[in-house]
């Protein structure tokens, strides 16, 4: 099975710093570079609920810190655009 990226624009650092931050009642600032796998599964389903779309295990696997996040993402999202899905800069 392969993922399938949100419709919309890929979030950007901002957007998964809160996203993180929320799960773990802190700041955006306290969020470390690196991410758990709790925190892995906290970011997808909400990056799912507000995006549409799903990321596979294999995409999840690769998300080991926020920069890893926001890289995944934006390929996933690149691949909608090559599969005929709006076309949007995956960069954040």
């Amino acid at each position: 099975m392969s993922a399938q990226p949100a419709p919309g624009p890929v979030p950007d650092r901002a957007e998964i710093l809160s996203i993180l931050a929320a799960f773990g009642d802190r700041s955006p600032e306290d969020v470390p570079e690196g991410i758990d796998s709790m925190e892995v599964a906290w970011l997808v389903h909400q990056i799912e609920q507000r995006y549409g779309g799903s990321v596979d295990d294999e995409a999840m696997a690769r998300m080991t810190t926020v920069s890893a996040a926001l890289q995944v993402l934006a390929e996933l999202r690149q691949g909608a655009g090559a599969s005929g899905g709006a076309e949007r800069d995956g960069h954040g």
